[in-house]
C-alpha cells in the first residue's frame, strides 16, 4: 500500500515539476491541487487525529484560492487555520491552544481591511510558532516531522522571495519544496502514536 501511494504521489510531484519547467502553468496547477487534494483524501480514511485532518483540509481551501484565484489574502486566512490546527495537534501546552484560536479569531474578523503584508505576518508567527513546538517535542522521537516543516519553511521562504522580486527562479523552488513537506506530514500522521510523547 505505501509502496502504491509513494508511486502515485511521485508521478503527480513529477508532472508537476517537469510541467512548470515547460511553462505548461494551467495543466501543472490542475496536477497541483491534485497532489494536494488527494493528500486530503488520503488522510481522512487513514489519519486519526482530527486536528490533523482539519489542518490538510483547511491546506486543501488555501492551496485551491493560492492556486487558481487572486484572493491570496484568504489563501494565506486559510493557511493561517491549519497551522493552528496544527499546533493544537502538536502542543502539550492547552493554554497556548487557547491563546492561538483567540487571536485567530480576532485577527480573522476585519481580515479583508488588512494589508497583505499584514496577514502574512500574522501567518508567519503562527508558522514559527508550531516550527519551535515540533522541534521541541518531536525532534528525538519523530525527527520526520520537524523535517517535515523545515521543508515547509523553505516553500514559505521561496514564496516570499518570488513576491519580492518576481525572479522565476524562485517560483520552482515552492512547490520543489512544499509537495514532499505535505506528503511527510501525510506520512506521519498515519502513523502518529501521542501516547509516546
Amino acid at each position: 500500500m505505501l509502496n502504491k501511494s509513494f508511486a502515485y504521489f511521485a508521478f503527480l510531484y513529477c508532472m508537476f515539476m517537469l510541467l512548470d519547467v515547460l511553462s505548461f502553468n494551467n495543466i501543472s496547477s490542475t496536477f497541483k491541487f491534485l497532489f494536494m487534494f488527494s493528500i486530503f483524501l488520503y488522510s481522512q480514511k487513514n489519519t486519526q487525529n482530527n486536528f490533523i485532518k482539519a489542518a490538510l483540509g483547511l491546506t486543501l481551501i488555501s492551496d485551491f484560492f493560492l492556486i487558481f484565484t487572486k484572493y491570496h489574502k484568504t489563501g494565506i486566512l486559510f493557511f493561517s487555520g491549519a497551522i493552528i490546527m496544527y499546533i493544537a495537534a502538536f502542543s502539550k501546552n492547552k493554554n497556548l491552544i487557547k491563546y492561538s484560536v483567540f487571536a485567530a479569531f480576532i485577527f480573522a474578523l476585519p481580515f479583508i481591511k488588512y494589508p497583505l503584508y499584514l496577514v502574512s505576518i500574522f501567518y508567519g508567527v503562527l508558522f514559527y510558532i508550531n516550527l519551535l513546538l515540533v522541534y521541541k517535542n518531536y525532534f528525538l522521537i519523530y525527527p520526520c516531522l520537524p523535517f517535515a516543516f523545515t521543508l515547509f519553511a523553505f516553500c514559505d521562504i521561496f514564496v516570499a522571495l518570488y513576491n519580492l522580486t518576481s525572479n522565476e527562479m524562485f517560483y520552482y523552488f515552492i512547490w520543489l519544496f512544499y509537495a514532499p513537506s505535505q506528503y511527510i506530514i501525510l506520512r506521519f500522521s498515519t502513523k502518529w502514536s501521542p501516547e509516546r510523547v
